[in-house]
């Protein structure tokens, strides 16, 4: 018997040694998953950068970024801080004295940082993936609090409505590029046709952004300080 549970000591111990290893490298930034009335939409990477794919994932809860580009890529972090590069070479590394190293490691950013963190910190860089593709949780992309935003709070959340625009500052080279989406709220009733819903939103939201057409410059100027009458 206790040769047995000798073995299942042993088992157990080589099980969460594997575990550690996962934790200590991971392929993902550790975080809680997307919320479901919420939605973020990448809408643009400006200027286009041939090479640089980003999407969110997870609804609104992280952002995947792959270099092809043939130069390194930096993503900051809160404070302008670097905390993400990506090589290259195809090696991806995190900064481990960025404080959102361990500020990403929860959705609301509710865990202590560490004093050696700071965004004056000295890098130390910290291998988390090869081949040039990491997924990481992004703050900037969702809404920061359990209560939901005023605006959908005084609906009752039951009207599809835009949080915010967002923007995520990345380097590439030495080239600065903007990628930038909306954050959405989605009624629970309208969930399964969020995507549809949010791009109906859009093409509304562009139309009645478009100015209007000026009446031509003539006009003005025959009926300048002068009322036609009905007769006329």
């Amino acid at each position: 018997m206790r040769r047995k549970e000798a073995h299942m000591i042993r088992s157990l111990a080589c099980l969460l040694g594997l575990t550690v290893v996962a934790v200590v490298a991971p392929t993902v930034a550790a975080a809680d998953s997307g919320s479901p009335n919420y939605r973020s939409k990448l809408v643009a990477v400006t200027p286009q950068t041939k090479g640089l794919v980003v999407r969110v994932v997870d609804g609104d809860d992280a952002l995947e970024l792959r270099n092809a580009t043939g130069a390194n890529v930096m993503v900051p972090g809160y404070e302008g801080e670097p905390y993400l590069r990506f090589l290259r070479s195809g090696r991806v590394e995190v900064n481990v004295n960025s404080p959102a190293r361990y500020l990403n490691e929860e959705r609301y950013g509710g865990v202590i940082v560490p004093k050696s963190a700071s965004a004056k910190s000295t890098p130390r860089w910290q291998l988390v993936a090869q081949g040039g593709r990491y997924v990481w949780h992004e703050h900037r992309i969702h809404w920061m609090s359990t209560i939901e935003p005023p605006r959908v709070k005084a609906s009752g959340g039951k009207t599809l409505m835009k949080v915010f625009d967002w923007n995520v500052p990345v380097k590439v080279g030495a080239d600065r590029v903007k990628v930038k989406g909306t954050l959405w709220w989605v009624p629970s009733g309208q969930l399964e046709q969020a995507d549809a819903l949010i791009a109906a939103a859009w093409a509304k939201q562009a139309r009645q952004a478009k100015p209007r057409p000026s009446a031509p410059a003539e006009h003005f100027s025959a009926t300048r300080g002068s009322t036609p009458s009905c007769g006329d």
